[in-house]
């Protein structure tokens, strides 16, 4: 099985360890980059069905797992640290581009960050129920709804956490553009229900800025998982896997990718 201790590889750069898992073998290579909280094993439920068809890497930021903590400095986490984190990563492990992305939640901005700072690196993107660059935005002009977590929530969490909480309206700020993306094949698919706890208010508006981003993709896809929350590769792991072949085959027939 892959996820245990024992598979896991380690890359090494500024001192630092960084955790990572790999597997199979075919072009373009698919990155999977993990929500705020959540390690690379909440991929496990798709992992080994990617590897099948491309070769797959699923990693943890700092501070996530067995990879050691950076300090992020006061304006938190930013995306371009996230970028560049990934992309040292990326050179470590052995694994080159092209690659496509695949992100969840917060996963799915720093997805946008990385093809900001490393467009050329990135073929194709998959966005699960992404947090939207223009997520904090429109919790300001709704006026009733607060884009940030109380702080005394935040305080209990892991310093890696607290680090990316307090970057993330940068990190909106720094990620890339729809349009930015040119011609690239990108597929945002998003939640058709809310978490429990979670209002239909506040679902509504998560899902419509996604909405309001794919629109404006040149080369978009636009996806609803109808009976999953937030969580997609757990509540529609097939739907995830369906879509990210079609996504895989996409680039490799019109980018001129080798499998």
């Amino acid at each position: 099985m892959l996820f245990q201790l024992e598979e896991e590889k380690s890359t090494n750069f500024d001192c630092r360890r960084t955790v990572f898992v790999t597997a199979g073998e075919h072009l373009p290579a698919v990155v999977l980059i993990s929500g705020l909280g959540d390690s690379y094993k909440g991929w496990q439920p798709v992992f080994d069905q990617i590897a099948a068809f491309a070769c797959v890497l699923a990693y943890n930021r700092p501070g996530y797992g067995e990879s050691e903590f950076q300090p992020a400095g006061e304006q938190g986490r930013t995306g371009r640290q996230v970028a560049d984190h990934l992309k040292k990563t990326l050179v470590g492990a052995g694994v080159a581009p092209p690659y496509v992305l695949v992100g969840h939640s917060l996963g799915g901005l720093y997805a946008l960050n990385y093809a900001k700072g490393y467009l050329e690196d990135v073929a194709g993107l998959l966005l699960l129920d992404m947090r939207a660059p223009t997520y904090s935005e429109a919790c300001s002009q709704q006026g009733d709804m607060e884009s940030d977590l109380p702080e005394s929530m935040i305080a209990q969490f892991p310093e890696c956490m607290q680090a990316e909480i307090k970057g993330a309206k940068l990190a909106e700020r720094e990620s890339q553009s729809p349009e930015g993306l040119g011609e690239r094949a990108v597929t945002v698919i998003t939640s058709g229900k809310p978490d429990p706890g979670l209002t239909k208010k506040f679902h509504n508006l998560w899902v419509g800025e996604q909405e309001k981003f794919a629109s404006n993709l040149i080369n978009g896809r636009l996806v609803k998982a109808q009976n999953s929350a937030h969580y997609v590769q757990f509540d529609a792991p097939d739907l995830v896997v369906d879509e990210l072949k079609r996504l895989v085959a996409q680039v490799r027939q019109y980018a001129g990718v080798r499998k």
